[in-house]
């Protein structure tokens, strides 16, 4: 959020350091922690030295995966925030000018990505779902530079069976299943640089024959709604029945 320096800087930190403080103490009354990814499971430990039950978010799975032959075109949708790091994105393709990226979504960083975007970068800002859909089911893969907790984003273009290339830290590492697994739905880099961005497309089409659809899928089924439901209410289910049975006795 550009707080890092001056004044709004220093407030900033001050007012971070007594938020942290009053949400530690708040969490000796927590009774059960939730993680949405393992990755947020070891923050809650590190943080609260407490355990966390992890129970991934719901994705909506298409009923059928659209049948359009993929082009060449890379894409991302994202909300254009620091965070996000499309600028990482934009830099990586900027230096690979025969292929192109589509960048959809909206936000403070519009205006300076599109300085920074060379011509085979295409910032489209927000757009209709169909044409944001037309886009993003024609692609050769998704593109993500964000380190989030989950990311939604990547497991719903894998749901459309649509590969994916990300950063490896966060969510994306429990969602993706890299080069190295048998039937792989993306490739995973270990640095948020350019250079590693730049890597990873190389490898993904090298690659790309090896990463099914139907694989992609797959394995976007394992986050699909029914289980979280299910999953969500035999955890209520049983931390109430536990609850009940303690003040019982």
């Amino acid at each position: 959020s550009h707080l890092e320096h001056g004044v709004r800087g220093w407030i900033a930190r001050r007012t971070l350091h007594r938020l942290r403080l009053a949400d530690l103490r708040a969490s000796a009354g927590v009774d059960h922690f939730v993680a949405i990814s393992r990755y947020v499971a070891r923050r809650i430990q590190k943080c609260y030295r407490r355990d966390a039950t992890v129970i991934y978010p719901p994705v909506d799975i298409p009923e059928r995966a659209p049948m359009i032959a993929r082009g060449n075109d890379y894409v991302t949708v994202s909300r254009l925030v620091a965070y996000k790091r499309v600028d990482l994105l934009v830099d990586a393709f900027r230096s690979m000018p025969e292929r192109t990226l589509h960048v959809v979504g909206g936000g403070p960083d519009l205006e300076r990505l599109t300085a920074l975007a060379g011509p085979n970068v295409r910032l489209h800002g927000n757009l209709p779902d169909a044409e944001r859909d037309a886009l993003l089911v024609g692609a050769t893969a998704f593109m993500y530079a964000a380190e989030e907790d989950f990311g939604i984003a990547p497991l719903e273009a894998q749901a459309r069976g649509i590969p994916v290339i990300a950063f490896s830290r966060g969510g994306t590492g429990e969602t993706i299943r890299g080069l190295d697994h048998l039937a792989p739905t993306g490739v995973l880099f270990d640095s948020q640089d350019a250079a590693s961005i730049v890597a990873a497309v190389d490898a993904f089409e090298r690659n790309r024959g090896r990463i099914l659809p139907e694989e992609c899928r797959a394995n976007a089924q394992r986050f699909a709604a029914d289980r979280f439901r299910n999953e969500f209410a035999a955890f209520i289910e049983t931390a109430w029945r536990n609850f009940d049975n303690d003040r019982k006795h």
